[in-house]
């Protein structure tokens, strides 16, 4: 398991070189914490984190949770992952995968192969 802490997650993300900014949005359906979209210098594209566990899990409102695996993906495919040709794109997800690895963390690139 990965402890998801919204609040460290988004502090760690915004000292990636382009990240620009990053949005925080409620979680939802399969996604047990809340997801985040990254916006990167240079793309009108996002990156989109989240984390997810394939059972009953519970949130609480500080934005912390234990998950088995983080979703990351660009979104431009039903596929997930990476799929953009953007450069700025390709390396903010490259270090995200790494901060999530580094920590400890099971990255895929969708979460709907598991519901």
């Amino acid at each position: 398991m990965f402890y998801w802490h919204t609040a460290t997650i988004v502090e760690a993300l915004k000292r990636i070189k382009n990240v620009d900014k990053i949005l925080v949005q409620d979680p939802g359906g399969d996604v047990d914490s809340e997801n985040l979209i990254v916006y990167v210098k240079g793309t009108d594209d996002q990156l989109w984190v989240c984390g997810f566990i394939t059972d009953d899990g519970v949130v609480d409102p500080a934005g912390a949770c234990d998950v088995e695996m983080i979703e990351l993906t660009d979104g431009l495919s039903s596929s997930g992952g990476l799929n953009s040709t953007n450069a700025n794109l390709a390396i903010a997800y490259t270090r995200i995968r790494q901060y999530f690895v580094d920590n400890g963390a099971e990255v895929v690139p969708t979460h709907k192969a598991y519901f």
